[in-house]
C-alpha cells in the first residue's frame, strides 16, 4: 500500500525487544539455541502428549453456571 512501511513493524515480538538484542547476530542465535537446546527440547516432549483441557472441573464460563453448579438457581431478568 503506498505510504506504508513494509514488514510488520510492532506485530512480531522480536521487533518489541530493545534495538540492541535485535540485531540479525542476535536473531540466529537465538534461533540456533531453541533448534539444539536439551531443555527446549524437553519442554516440547514434556508437553507432547499431554491433553489439552478444555473443561476444567470447577471453573465455569459465567456467574450463573457456577450458581447452578451449587444448586442456587437465577431467574433471568425480563
Amino acid at each position: 500500500m503506498k505510504g506504508q512501511r513494509l514488514g510488520r513493524p510492532n506485530n512480531h515480538w522480536l521487533s518489541r525487544l530493545p534495538a540492541k538484542a535485535k540485531s540479525r547476530k542476535f536473531r540466529l542465535g537465538l534461533l540456533k539455541y531453541i533448534e539444539e537446546s536439551n531443555v527446549v527440547r524437553d519442554f516440547y516432549d514434556f508437553y507432547a502428549d499431554k491433553k489439552l483441557l478444555l473443561d476444567v472441573e470447577g471453573f465455569f464460563d459465567t456467574y450463573e453456571e457456577a450458581q447452578r453448579a451449587r444448586g442456587i438457581y437465577i431467574q433471568p431478568k425480563h
